[in-house]
């Protein structure tokens, strides 16, 4: 946009001369002057040069000449404009469907609207890959600011959701109204069994009917809020304590799951033997394969392939701890 306001400005300022020129040289009125400028950078008629002093008809030649350079000036940029833009759009797009091929375990995002900008961010923010689908052209064009990968389309529909690469996604977020989301999990379900589904919903009666269609997590923001606010009330230190281990701050401390590889060196010891310490950082739960969870883990409690250590620390010793978990 910018570009082009820029290609336009000397001619704007051409008008311009041409309007004062013709007040100061022939003494006419604003109209005349702006009809003489007009027809003489357009080129489509003259006033007989009779009625133009000496000055006057030099000031025209001046006018037309320049009004040539200028208009071929403003062609030369707008072709370049055009012809850059479409091709950037045309190798950007391919870009874009190389890298969705090529994507795997990542999150779809369905629906780009207020809830959908703060996961994209977040996610953004710690380079968790995601890809946004979302219909409106206009909100399309805010993803591709935003540096975002997006598929232009309906989430409701079975094409979207595979050029969305479903088959190969970790987990899908429907974030758009409840029906849409409930259809979106009835599809996603059948596209792919294995997929997380963390379906938003705006009415509470309506929890039930995601989780019989397939939802693995049913997230009300309207709840949410307000159990927040009353922890704020009623328990705020305990508020403050999550505020620093969400990540959606400045400090150093955070909440993370560490899932144990085949390789890790963690595997087959005891969490006291593994020494987790060191790095800073506090196991306060384990989540073992079959499901069952201990809120703390004993300090004998063996670790083993698959299972998911709840971690509390500093950043830093918690992505050192990420490395030796895979």
């Amino acid at each position: 946009m910018k570009r082009l306001i820029y290609i336009f400005i000397p001619a704007v300022i051409l008008v311009i001369l041409g309007i004062i020129g013709y007040i100061y040289i022939e003494k006419w009125n604003f109209v005349t002057s702006l009809y003489m400028t007009v027809v003489t950078l357009t080129t489509t008629g003259f006033i007989d040069a009779q009625h133009l002093n000496k000055e006057g008809q030099v000031f025209t030649v001046f006018l037309l000449g320049s009004g040539f350079f200028i208009l071929a000036f403003t062609v030369a940029m707008l072709s370049k404009v055009i012809i850059e833009g479409e091709l950037e759009q045309l190798f950007g797009r391919k870009k874009v469907e190389k890298k969705l091929k090529n994507m795997k375990s990542h999150s779809i995002i369905c629906g780009y609207g207020k809830m959908g900008k703060i996961i994209a961010k977040d996610f953004s923010a710690k380079n968790h890959p995601f890809i946004v689908i979302e219909k409106d052209e206009k909100i399309c064009d805010e993803l591709n600011e935003a540096g975002y990968m997006y598929v232009k389309g309906d989430a409701k529909n079975n094409d979207a959701l595979i050029k969305a690469g479903i088959e190969r996604a970790s987990s899908i977020i429907p974030v758009i109204d409840d029906a849409g989301n409930l259809f979106i999990t009835i599809t996603a379900r059948c596209l792919n069994s294995k997929i997380n589904i963390i379906a938003k919903i705006n009415e509470e009666e309506n929890r039930s009917k995601f989780m019989q269609v397939g939802a693995n997590k049913v997230i009300s923001p309207f709840a949410i809020s307000g159990t927040k606010i009353v922890r704020s009330v009623l328990n705020p230190t305990i508020e403050d304590f999550h505020e620093i281990t969400s990540g959606n701050n400045n400090f150093e401390f955070q909440m993370a799951e560490l899932i144990i590889g085949s390789n890790s060196s963690l595997q087959g010891k005891s969490i006291a033997e593994s020494k987790i310490s060191k790095y800073g950082v506090i196991i306060v739960g384990l989540k073992k394969k079959n499901g069952t969870i201990s809120f703390p883990p004993e300090s004998t409690t063996l670790i083993e392939d698959g299972d998911i250590l709840i971690s509390i620390g500093k950043k830093k010793g918690i992505d050192k701890l990420i490395l030796e978990s895979k």
